[in-house]
């Protein structure tokens, strides 16, 4: 897993550096395994971060990057629907990391909004 989101970091700063209108990436992770979420979780947060920060320094710019951490319960159709909602969105959050469960009933935007308010 470790690799994986080194990996995936590496390709958000050549994203960032190669793409100047690049405003949000979304990372949509699963373990496949419900054991491993919480380590998903608190690997993807310190990644996201990371990835924010690796953009702002080498593009000059603010990307927002989102994770969400799915879990087996995931619905394939809402998650098309939570996605393009938050990819229309304006985020101001730097990163932000979200799990399943949190966005089933309500847009990501929503439980953003509530968890910095």
């Amino acid at each position: 897993m470790r690799s994986r989101l080194k990996d995936e970091r590496n390709l958000a700063r050549i994203l960032g550096e190669q793409l100047p209108r690049l405003s949000h990436l979304l990372f949509v992770l699963d373990t496949g395994a419900p054991q491993h979420t919480q380590r998903l979780a608190r690997l993807a947060s310190s990644a996201i971060t990371r990835i924010h920060a690796d953009i702002e320094m080498t593009a000059g710019r603010s990307v927002c990057v989102t994770a969400i951490v799915l879990d087996r319960t995931a619905d394939p159709t809402v998650l098309r629907d939570r996605i393009c909602e938050r990819l229309r969105d304006n985020p101001i959050e730097g990163s932000f990391l979200l799990k399943w469960s949190e966005i089933v009933q309500s847009s990501i935007r929503d439980v953003v909004s509530e968890a910095l308010s």
